[in-house]
């Protein structure tokens, strides 16, 4: 496959597909495979194109460790807050947050 169309794929399906529409809620994705991946052989004319699905499961494992890394960031920023202030923030985006207070609620 192509740097060219790995970069569009990703740019196409992931980017403007998946990544913006998760949540953190169940749901699949069936993406279509890259037209160079497949095997024109054994294709049939007028047939569908072979997909392959995407669970929420899979891509939250895309997430895993970037949220890891903002939950830490975060968690050091409110420390920092209470050992300037002697208090608490009043508001945390951790807990505002869709995916994070759904999907990876600590």
């Amino acid at each position: 496959m192509s740097a060219e169309s790995q970069h569009r794929f990703l740019h196409d399906e992931w980017e403007d597909g998946i990544k913006p529409t998760f949540d953190g809620g169940p749901r699949t994705w069936k993406l279509a495979f890259p037209f160079e991946c497949l095997d024109l052989n054994s294709l049939k004319m007028g047939g569908p194109i072979p997909k392959f699905t995407l669970t929420d499961q899979d891509v939250s494992g895309a997430f895993d460790p970037v949220v890891s890394k903002i939950r830490e960031m975060v968690d050091d920023q409110m420390a920092a807050v209470k050992e300037n202030t002697g208090k608490r923030p009043k508001v945390s985006i951790w807990h505002h947050s869709t995916v994070f207070s759904t999907a990876y609620r600590g």
